[in-house]
């Protein structure tokens, strides 16, 4: 049996307004990582610490916004659904991550690597976390799902 949309007239409109939770809180945790890893970043890896950290928030939060449309679309169906939502855009962000990485690292004359690798397992970590909750929380407010 086909998972069905829970409620089809309230989908016009809402998975964009879920999108954009979504990205604000991508937003969020990428500008928190950046914050508090601007000082590391230079003081650990003065030549392009900084540098490593812009890029690895920014390969994290690209693969999170991409990651984000799966689960936003997915809110207004069914239990089933969601779940293939959710585990298709944790593979699709890993993914990314790690293809964006991989050729930035490949094809890049980068002389923080090491820094550039341990920025992008944080970032990715925060915003999974933060992407994570969100999602949860926006679950839990459509009153389909049990806590």
């Amino acid at each position: 049996m086909p998972d069905a949309p829970m409620n089809p007239g309230a989908m016009t409109g809402r998975p964009t307004a879920d999108y954009a939770r979504l990205a604000a809180a991508a937003l969020a945790a990428s500008a928190l990582v950046l914050l508090i890893g601007w000082v590391p970043a230079a003081r650990f890896a003065p030549e392009g610490g900084r540098a490593a950290l812009l890029i690895s928030v920014s390969i994290a939060l690209g693969a999170s916004l991409a990651g984000a449309f799966p689960i936003a679309w997915s809110l207004d169906h069914g239990p089933m659904a969601r779940h293939q939502a959710i585990l298709f855009s944790m593979a699709l962000r890993m993914g990314l991550t790690l293809a964006i990485f991989a050729g930035v690292v490949l094809l890049g004359e980068f002389a923080a690597r090491g820094a550039l690798g341990l920025w992008t397992g944080v970032s990715y970590a925060v915003l999974l976390s933060a992407e994570t909750l969100t999602a949860r929380s926006l679950i839990l407010t459509r009153g389909t799902v049990s806590a």
